[in-house]
């Protein structure tokens, strides 16, 4: 029997939502040993740090050996400036403010490309975690999908808030059954992703249930998301239980058509349909980042909501437009990347420091609509990275289009941007992923 799949497209406005050029990345590796060519002081680009992989890159897999050098940037013109070298990754050195280093520290390797010999060059390198642990303690990374919310900087004197997510798409799980079965075994998988992680470095929970026709994938109405997050009980000022969570959301006028669906979910499976849930894990972003953010968003320069933005698409890749006609922006992509978190002193709450996305220059870009996963068929995954791609080619476009453009022609190009203010959609609508 066949499942129908008619009334998407109705659930989706309801819950809204080349050359010689060689790639480079920003590296995740954990410290195994350094080599340095005078033990006394730095070398600049001779010394190499040897390290395992956190993520594959260049053809090796995650925890592959690589060997890795800082370019010489020649003497730095300002003392008080002076980056890190491969000399100052050896344990027990302090560099500025930050922590000593330990045994098998994470670093990150930036705009990091490899040379003929094998050999990874990078201009700089980031200290992510100062020494291995088991448990995360005061700072942490998570390595996988990721994303960046909306800037929120008032004008006047008020809280500036950016919420950054990380996807679990490994932990995606189909839905199975039928009738109340069904509907019983999608409570209890949505409650565990629902539950409270902080000692594994984890934020606010939620979680992303979808439903793709996969016989129509890439046409208009082929897909319908909704994001489910942990309640919060104003009266108690604190959170809910997951179960109850959950039953609120079963309980509310959105779950009303997902709830057929999921008590189809066998029908649904048997008619080509993936209907699907994963977990997400949303950060705030910590105070003097989000001030930074907003000073360099200010001065008219490259941030992090930026790098996360570009025109929207629907599943058939078509252009989203405005009712005046303007192009609309989709603020909160998902990118291949990282976020370092951190504890303030004292504190239990995680808090995303630094956010790096793997690619130096993302080639991808991809929404809840499309983000792939493992429950998905090769064929419908080519569908949605090919989105991800174009809203990357739509963005350079955009941005050649503005760079030519009159500045009273650029004006008019950012009209009808609908984020930021109180009553706009979630702009990154929900986000997860243990380490």
């Amino acid at each position: 029997m066949s499942f129908d799949f008619n009334g998407m497209e109705d659930l989706k406005k309801r819950t809204g939502r080349g050359g010689g050029f060689t790639a480079s990345h920003n590296l995740p590796f954990r410290i195994h040993e350094i080599n340095l060519a005078n033990p006394k002081a730095a070398t600049r680009g001779v010394d190499t740090v040897d390290g395992y992989l956190l993520k594959p890159a260049f053809g090796k897999e995650a925890g592959g050996l690589v060997t890795i050098k800082i370019k010489d940037r020649g003497a730095p013109t300002d003392p008080d400036k002076t980056p890190m070298e491969v000399f100052d990754l050896q344990i027990g050195r302090k560099k500025g403010s930050g922590g000593k280093m330990g045994q098998h520290a994470a670093v990150i390797a930036e705009d990091a490309r490899v040379l003929q010999d094998g050999t990874i060059e990078c201009n700089w390198v980031k200290v992510v975690e100062h020494e291995f642990k088991e448990a995360p303690e005061a700072e942490w990374l998570h390595t996988g999908f990721i994303s960046v919310g909306y800037l929120n900087a008032p004008t006047d004197k008020g809280f500036i808030r950016q919420d950054r997510f990380v996807h679990f798409v490994e932990e995606a799980r189909t839905i199975s059954g039928a009738g109340d079965e069904a509907v019983a075994g999608f409570r209890d998988l949505v409650s565990k992703f629902l539950t409270e992680r902080t000692s594994q470095a984890g934020g606010r929970p939620s979680a992303v249930i979808r439903l793709v026709n996969q016989n129509n994938a890439g046409q208009a109405g082929s897909v319908a998301t909704a994001t489910i997050w942990l309640g919060w009980d104003k009266e108690k000022s604190a959170f809910l239980t997951p179960e109850e969570s959950v039953d609120r959301w079963l309980a509310s006028e959105e779950a009303e058509k997902w709830l057929n669906f999921v008590r189809h979910a066998d029908q649904i499976a048997a008619s080509n349909g993936v209907l699907e849930v994963w977990p997400v894990w949303s950060f705030t972003t910590a105070k003097k980042t989000a001030e930074r953010e907003t000073k360099l968003k200010n001065a008219g320069k490259m941030h992090l909501q930026e790098q996360f933005t570009a025109p929207m698409i629907n599943e058939a890749g078509e252009p989203v437009l405005n009712d005046n006609g303007k192009r609309r922006n989709h603020f909160g992509l998902i990118a291949d990347g990282m976020h370092q978190v951190v504890q303030m002193q004292g504190g239990v709450d995680w808090f995303a420091n630094q956010t790096w996305t793997f690619d130096r220059f993302p080639t991808k870009l991809f929404s809840i609509d499309d983000l792939p996963t493992a429950n998905l068929s090769p064929e419908v995954v080519k569908v949605f990275e090919a989105n991800g791609a174009k809203r990357v080619e739509d963005k350079r476009l955009a941005r050649n289009v503005e760079n030519d453009a009159a500045p009273e022609q650029q004006q008019e190009q950012e009209q009808g941007q609908d984020f930021g203010s109180d009553n706009t959609p979630d702009p990154a609508g929900g986000q997860f992923r243990p380490r």
